[in-house]
């Protein structure tokens, strides 16, 4: 078994984080996909904001919709 060196294990690392929302302002916790800048809660944030699953959240689909 090889041994993996500190750069690549880095590089692994990042490949595999959680990819946040493009709309979360996470300096104070806003939504910025809602119309009114909707403050963040917890259940919300830990579901959808701060992981991949943010393309299945309301506020990204509403989004989403209205630029089209």
């Amino acid at each position: 078994m090889e041994l993996m060196d500190r750069n690549n294990y880095q590089t692994i690392l990042k490949e595999t984080q959680a990819v946040p929302c493009p709309y979360r302002d996470a300096s104070v916790n806003i939504c910025n996909a809602s119309l009114f800048s909707l403050a963040i809660d917890n259940k919300r944030l830990s579901c959808y904001c701060s992981t991949e699953n943010f393309e299945n959240c309301v506020l990204f689909l509403s989004k989403t919709l209205r630029q089209k």
